[in-house]
């Protein structure tokens, strides 16, 4: 499936915990989201996720949403109803449209602007000495 995106990605050594608070980002603004995660083509529920160091997770606002995309692939009525997103032991990468919506790049911002501050709550503090 190719939607012509632009790759954003954000530098956190938090892997899976990185791709876990992304999808719960989005989840906040997509609250009906349907998910294909890795090699599974199955389309499940937040519940069924397994987040792993190195894993992919294709977002749909909907199941009506991932239907067309079945049906169409790429196709401009489906604008801003799919977010790409994968994750590595050092970074989460985000695959959105180039042009694209207010209501994703929100949802960019959101994920940019918290994984930062969300790595740091979950480092241990340094003893001092």
């Amino acid at each position: 499936m190719m939607i012509g995106g632009e790759d954003i990605r954000v530098e956190v050594p938090i892997g899976a915990v990185a791709l876990d608070f992304a999808v719960r980002l989005v989840r906040l603004r997509w609250p009906k989201a349907v998910f294909v995660a890795n090699d599974d083509p199955r389309l499940v529920g937040y519940q069924d996720l397994e987040f792993h160091e190195r894993s992919e997770v294709i977002i749909y606002k909907d199941r009506e949403s991932a239907e067309a995309w079945d049906t169409l692939g790429y196709h401009d009525s489906l604008k801003g109803t799919m977010i790409y997103l994968i994750s590595d032991p050092s970074d989460l990468t985000l695959v959105v449209e180039n042009d694209r919506s207010a209501e994703i790049q929100l949802i960019v911002d959101a994920v940019v602007s918290g994984l930062p501050s969300a790595f740091l709550r979950l480092q241990p503090l340094k003893d001092a000495a």
